[in-house]
């Protein structure tokens, strides 16, 4: 996973999946905001498609995982799920700490309400 402390795995915006492509982009936004390194995969790039790399990557990841949905966001090498459990796991205290294992220093002060990068559409847990 190179020096990045996330890896986000992600379809494109036009991909078939009614939302696989519009909550990635609101992770990375989460990262970036908190200075976070990450690297984001859009499996449904040209680059996967040859030889089908990117499906067998989310038939290798949904095996892994038992989590067949897309975007899946690692930190550290550990599933931490979609969008929404990356923020839930920020509110929660729990996504700090384990970016502090990992040497990433980070802000224990949010400043801001990570549910502000979530869409619109999508109510908050």
């Amino acid at each position: 996973m190179r020096n990045d402390a996330a890896l986000v795995l992600k379809r494109s915006r036009k991909s078939r999946a009614h939302h696989a492509g519009k909550c990635a982009p609101h992770a990375c936004r989460l990262f970036a905001r908190l200075r976070i390194p990450f690297r984001s995969i859009d499996l449904d790039s040209v680059e996967y498609q040859r030889g089908d790399l990117g499906g067998g990557i989310r038939r290798a990841l949904a095996a892994r995982t038992n989590v067949a949905t897309i975007p899946q966001v690692f930190v550290g090498g550990e599933l931490v799920g979609g969008c929404t459990d990356v923020i839930d796991a920020l509110r929660s205290g729990r996504l700090l700490p384990r970016l502090s294992t990992l040497g990433i220093a980070t802000d224990p002060i949010l400043d801001f309400d990570p549910h502000a990068f979530l869409p619109s559409w999508l109510h908050p847990r």
